[in-house]
């Protein structure tokens, strides 16, 4: 039988392998606000240099095995 825990993984995976997934570029963003190097950083404001695409991809991949550990455990 499956348990609430369960399902909240279940519904936690899915939630963050779409975010992964559907935006990367946003969630790399996201993961690198609080780091302390950012406040010295000098440009206009808004401007963000772009992102590698070997990141994206590996972003994207990290939500796919998200993905699939929460059909894993729904299973």
């Amino acid at each position: 039988m499956v348990d609430v825990r369960q399902w909240l993984a279940v519904g936690l995976g899915v939630l963050l392998g779409a975010f992964l997934v559907v935006a990367p570029r946003a969630a790399l963003k996201l993961s690198v606000v609080g780091r302390p190097g950012q406040r010295r950083r000098r440009g206009e404001y808004g401007s963000d240099g772009a992102l590698p695409g070997r990141w994206l991809w590996a972003t994207r991949g990290v939500g796919v095995a998200c993905l699939a550990v929460a059909v894993a455990i729904a299973l």
